[in-house]
């Protein structure tokens, strides 16, 4: 009900030239969206255990239980028998065939099927409701409180949903991928990186905080990446003057993912933890707008040697910092006003709980819901 169409031609319009991997954190919505948005002529749940058995046991099936008619093929969840990958390749270039494949992880198609993923077929990233789909449902306590994933969002207690999914991610992803050697040293890296979301990412520190390795917990950083739970933001290094640190800043995919594992139960706007969640969730905006938008735009961060920094960086032409406040002063400029000499910016913006859109100097104060608005009406960006 709240998948808008915007989505769905996107991947149609990548579909009548080449065949599609629709990856995703788990339960984004990547099932309901093919299923209630785009005409397939066959669909193999690999969540089946029938299916799963049948495919497994003799690969070829898959090819011969097909019609000539069957122009569009859906396979879901592909990573969890990622070595169809060799026939679907086949039936692309021998039949012509079109496939939608669908997958919460990238981890053990990457390492075998670069190629096949990167030149038959497009990937296209699928992020949880974003401010555009909910429209007028659109609560921003409540995305702030339990994230914006759909069975989330609707649930009439979130937060026991959000902590059954940390708990089910850490069982399906990580122990039946076998990509760790123990939960609980996985689940404590988990808790611990958690408290590092919009921050720069300090793998010393985090490793001691962690109890491991440095190198394990690099790996355990690739996990989050090909799972999609977690992005590693890189720096803005384009400015004319100050030299821009080499730091990677991570940021969660969700909210309510976050507070989930540091145990928050909503959104208190006098807690600490008020100012990262409100960042943490314009970030969240921000990277699903890069990835729906077909003009290849980038989101960085900046801060410089010197300690100046700007929390995102859109299209190397729009600046965005982030205050939790309602009543922006001179004083939550200095990043936007530091980094004006370094480039040449469209917008420079704040983001905060402002009553009403303001300007200081060449500034915009957007309260958060005109600044989605303006963001997804692309008018920041054109």
């Amino acid at each position: 009900m709240y998948y808008t169409r915007f989505i769905a031609k996107k991947i149609e319009k990548a579909l009548a030239s080449k065949s599609v991997l629709l990856l995703g954190p788990r339960q984004t919505g990547k099932s309901s969206l093919v299923r209630e948005e785009l005409a397939a002529d066959r669909v193999f749940n690999l969540l089946d255990q029938s299916t799963f058995l049948q495919l497994s046991r003799r690969l070829s099936s898959l090819r011969e239980s097909l019609r000539p008619e069957d122009k569009l093929i859906v396979i879901d969840e592909i990573q969890k028998l990622p070595q169809l990958m060799d026939e679907i390749h086949l039936m692309i270039e021998e039949q012509k065939k079109r496939f939608l494949l669908t997958g919460s992880s990238a981890r053990k198609l990457r390492r075998s099927y670069t190629k096949l993923m990167g030149g038959r077929t497009r990937s296209i990233y699928m992020h949880p409701l974003i401010h555009r789909e909910l429209g007028k449902e659109f609560d921003l306590a409540r995305a702030l409180s339990y994230g914006c994933l759909p069975h989330v969002w609707l649930s009439p207690d979130p937060f026991a949903e959000l902590v059954d999914y940390v708990g089910g991610y850490l069982q399906q992803e990580i122990l039946a991928e076998a990509v760790t050697r123990g939960v609980d040293q996985y689940s404590r890296f988990l808790t611990q990186i958690a408290t590092t979301t919009t921050q720069i990412l300090n793998i010393d520190g985090l490793s001691r905080d962690s109890q491991l390795a440095p190198s394990t917990t690099r790996r355990y950083l690739e996990i989050l990446s090909d799972t999609m739970v977690a992005t590693q933001i890189e720096p803005w290094r384009a400015g004319k003057k100050r030299k821009a640190i080499t730091s990677t800043k991570l940021l969660f995919f969700d909210v309510g993912v976050v507070n989930a594992l540091l145990e928050i139960d909503g959104y208190n706007p006098r807690s600490n933890d008020a100012g990262w969640q409100l960042e943490q969730f314009i970030g969240q905006e921000l990277l699903a707008y890069c990835d729906y938008s077909d003009r290849n735009i980038k989101l960085n961060f900046w801060r410089s040697t010197d300690k100046c920094e700007v929390d995102y960086i859109l299209g190397d032409a729009v600046a965005i910092e982030v205050k939790h406040t309602s009543s922006v002063t001179e004083k939550d400029l200095k990043g936007l006003t530091a980094i004006h000499a370094e480039g040449k910016w469209r917008h420079k913006i704040v983001v905060s709980r402002d009553p009403i859109p303001r300007r200081i100097g060449d500034i915009d104060i957007l309260p958060v819901e005109e600044f989605l608005q303006r963001l997804w009406n692309n008018d920041l960006t054109l």
